[in-house]
């Protein structure tokens, strides 16, 4: 098979090195024609600026291969068997997760060989792959989500109101509940623009901020173009909280059913009491988990409830089946793991009584029972540990959505792009990576064989524990 190169000259093609060239300009992975001659590599890179990007870094730049990496705690590369996707290609999909404590991990990552020169910060690690990698990357990180403002001059691009001094949802969730609590004539309104007056609230981790301020020109999408962000992409995958505007969903009120359950140095009365406030829409969501059978389905479609999970879920992925299976599963364990069943009471019984009472003391207190009132305070510490860990999977639910779809490169943008993830780093906190570490080894993505290695620093929730080790 012949083939004409730049030149013009007729270039011999065996099948076996088109379909390689094919797989290349497919998945923008150099690797796939690395046994090929410098002149087919060439060839098969013409055209297109990013691939020729790509080539020339196969042959002249650096590997980016620090001996260890300050930032997570845990490191696993697991590479799938290849998958057949809508546009019936197959292609293999090779994960890089790591896991983090969301802390300020600077220092955690000394120079533990003097063989080897100093560990580099992950956020440094990215900065050199964006540059010198081979293989296109998609980064996806535990950042907040973000929402577009639109242009005032049509045909302009959209923009993100991205600010680390500008509060997220769940700041501002707080803030509210904290005035609540403070003033009983409040009521239950969120104001993003309004101050943060509690300095103890936790903020992301150091890393996350750090990849935020350091790419925000490959997340807005007027400055896409820049040199930085053509060999990557950026995706925000927290769909829990978000930047400039909260929509008022079912999903959103899991936020703030937990803020009011946890706050400290509050009784069960003063936690009632603001839930009644805010009325409606936390008596819809504990109806949700109070109602007998199954509820699997129904907490499914509690988390669709928020657009950005439903878009992803419904209309872009094609492992939809998969992934809600498995969000199932993992929904039904965590419910028998929070909930187990004892001598006299089933896992339902029980899910049932804890949510039922606090939902029964906000809309008919006048007839709650003397045990109902013995065990208001311990549903109030229960309920909290299952919401929080369900919102967590909703987030894995649309993280993993995401890994497994088709992209639309826009016009007048970054063009020259993969339409899927193939090269994918996964930077979140260590619970949520576990959740992908175990969808990805399920049977149909060729089971635990696939990962390949594995780092676990024994310190990890230690002093100073932060800190993976790279060599393989």
């Amino acid at each position: 098979m012949e083939s004409k190169s730049d030149t013009g000259e007729l270039i011999s093609l065996s099948t076996n090195e088109k379909q390689h060239i094919e797989a290349f300009q497919n998945t923008y992975n150099a690797v796939y024609i690395q046994h090929l001659s410098d002149e087919k590599k060439r060839y098969a890179s013409k055209d297109d600026v990013v691939l020729q990007r790509l080539v020339h870094n196969l042959l002249h730049a650096s590997r980016v291969t620090p001996p260890y990496i300050e930032g997570p705690y845990t490191f696993y590369r697991i590479a799938s068997d290849s998958l057949s996707g809508i546009d019936g290609q197959n292609k293999m999909k090779t994960f890089y997760l790591f896991g983090e404590v969301h802390i300020d991990t600077r220092g955690h990552c000394p120079s533990i060989d003097k063989r080897f020169p100093q560990p580099m910060e992950f956020k440094d690690y990215i900065d050199a792959l964006s540059i010198n990698t081979y293989a296109f990357t998609d980064l996806y990180v535990e950042l907040s989500m973000l929402n577009p403002i639109k242009p005032d001059v049509e045909g302009e691009s959209t923009h993100y109101n991205i600010d680390l001094g500008t509060q997220t949802s769940n700041f501002a969730v707080y803030a509210t509940i904290d005035n609540m609590f403070n003033d009983e004539s409040i009521d239950f309104h969120i104001d993003l623009q309004s101050k943060l007056k509690n300095p103890n609230i936790p903020s992301s981790s150091y890393t996350m901020d750090s990849l935020l301020l350091k790419y925000i020109e490959c997340i807005q999408p007027s400055t896409r173009t820049a040199d930085k962000c053509q060999l990557m992409r950026i995706h925000n995958i927290d769909t829990r909280s978000n930047w400039s505007n909260i929509l008022f969903n079912q999903h959103f009120y899991i936020n703030v059913l937990l803020t009011v359950l946890l706050k400290e140095h509050k009784t069960s009365t003063q936690k009632i009491n603001i839930l009644k406030r805010i009325g409606k829409p936390i008596q819809n969501l504990l109806e949700i988990f109070a109602n007998q059978g199954d509820i699997l389905d129904s907490i499914i479609e509690l988390f669709k409830t928020n657009s950005s999970i439903k878009k992803e879920v419904d209309k872009r992925t094609y492992f939809k089946d998969v992934i809600e299976a498995f969000i199932k599963y993992k929904i039904a364990s965590l419910i028998h793991t929070e909930f187990p069943p004892t001598q006299h009471h089933t896992t339902e019984i029980q899910r049932i009584t804890y949510f039922y009472i606090i939902l029964k003391f906000m809309t008919d207190d006048a007839n709650v029972s003397s045990i109902e009132h013995q065990i208001l305070d311990y549903s109030i510490s229960k309920i909290p540990i299952l919401l929080s860990k369900l919102d967590g999977l909703s987030m894995d639910m649309y993280a993993l959505s995401r890994m497994f779809k088709f992209y639309k490169p826009k016009q007048g943008q970054v063009q020259n792009q993969p339409e899927e993830s193939t090269n994918i780093i996964v930077y979140a906190g260590n619970t949520h990576i576990q959740t992908y570490r175990e969808f990805l080894k399920l049977d149909i993505f060729g089971g635990p064989r696939n990962e390949k290695y594995m780092y676990e620093n024994p310190d990890g929730l230690r002093h100073r524990g932060s800190c993976v080790r790279m060599k393989w």
